[in-house]
């Protein structure tokens, strides 16, 4: 793919990061009423987390880094000074993992805490940088 191409990639991306991060933050600035509830935010989270992952390893191939699995773009990124704080990407993909393949009122109950106390802020963090390298690209 073309240098162009893979930049319009890279914004069409980041565009849809923006989208689901807002969704998330507004979902956890909500009361958590029902499981329901719980499960929407569970669900944001997903959304926001595959985003988040593609769209940086989106950014690391157009700054010349090669990675394959999300722990290696998260690993890369923190290497290359993208990102500042290894243990929380690593924490959010294992929570991820886990939303994959366990479900439990209590593991939904924590997971959404750690989303609201931690992982928003992480995701928010992650938009602003990704949007200045982009700038800094052109």
């Amino acid at each position: 793919m073309t240098k162009k191409g893979n930049d319009i990639k890279l914004k069409d991306s980041l565009e849809k990061l923006v989208l689901a991060q807002k969704s998330l933050e507004e979902a956890v600035a909500l009361p958590v009423k029902n499981d329901r509830d719980l499960a929407g935010i569970i669900q944001s989270f997903e959304f926001v987390y595959e985003l988040a992952w593609k769209t940086l390893k989106r950014l690391l191939e157009a700054l010349g880094h090669e990675t394959s699995a999300a722990r290696d773009v998260f690993k890369m990124a923190y290497k290359v000074d993208i990102l500042s704080d290894e243990k929380v990407w690593l924490d959010i993909l294992e929570d991820r993992n886990k939303t994959s393949h366990t479900y439990s009122k209590k593991m939904a109950e924590e997971l959404v805490a750690k989303v609201k106390s931690r992982y928003v802020a992480a995701f928010h963090g992650l938009v602003d940088t990704i949007s200045e390298k982009i700038r800094e690209l052109k």
